[in-house]
């Protein structure tokens, strides 16, 4: 969601689905573009949505406490939609590991960990409406680094957050001057020193 450009639909459009699925939205860092979810949820509605991990980041919160109201407003608007009957779930990652702990006290529990209406779970199963099965998990623990180098995971966690930074600056740059790119260098980073940490594990 970090990487989520703003939606230009109509205020008075609405799109109905059955399931909605949400990650990496990182409420509590500056990348975070809370206000483009917001538009996103206020144009959509389901009967299901899915939280798929990093929905809170924790990390981040623990370095330096960053909430503006933006974040509060997104969390008061999935707890609306819980209380007006849509089944949320939160399925933790990486970045939001005190609802892991919470829910290690519940372990084996059919009901698992709930949270008002909204049920936190390490992962789960959606069927969808032609009966087909979706594993849903966050998918940190099929990242190499993850496991095999956890110093690195965090030291990128924080070159990342400098990289949003730097981003942020080179998209007002980009709207300055006129140029409409949905390019985001801080993706692209990302994205090669995975796969470099991938290459190196194989050796």
């Amino acid at each position: 969601m970090t990487e989520l450009q703003q939606a230009s639909l109509p205020k008075t459009w609405r799109g109905n689905c059955r399931a909605i699925f949400v990650s990496d939205i990182h409420l509590g860092s500056k990348g975070c573009q809370a206000e483009a979810l917001l538009d996103f949820l206020r144009h959509y509605e389901a009967e299901y949505l899915y939280l798929v991990g990093d929905i809170i980041d924790f990390w981040a919160l623990k370095r330096r406490w960053y909430w503006p109201v933006a974040h509060s407003t997104v969390i008061q608007k999935v707890l609306r939609q819980a209380r007006a009957g849509v089944r949320v779930t939160y399925v933790q990652g990486n970045h939001d590991p005190v609802l892991g702990l919470l829910d290690s006290f519940l372990e084996g529990d059919e009901h698992r960990l709930a949270v008002g209406e909204i049920r936190i779970v390490p992962d789960c199963v959606h069927q969808t409406a032609d009966g087909h099965r979706l594993w849903i998990t966050h998918g940190d623990q099929f990242d190499l680094s993850m496991h095999y180098a956890r110093w690195l995971t965090h030291l990128g966690d924080r070159g990342y957050s400098l990289l949003l930074t730097l981003n942020r600056w080179h998209q007002r740059l980009n709207r300055l001057l006129g140029i409409r790119s949905h390019w985001s260098l801080s993706a692209f980073i990302k994205h090669r020193i995975k796969r470099a940490v991938q290459f190196i594990s194989q050796y």
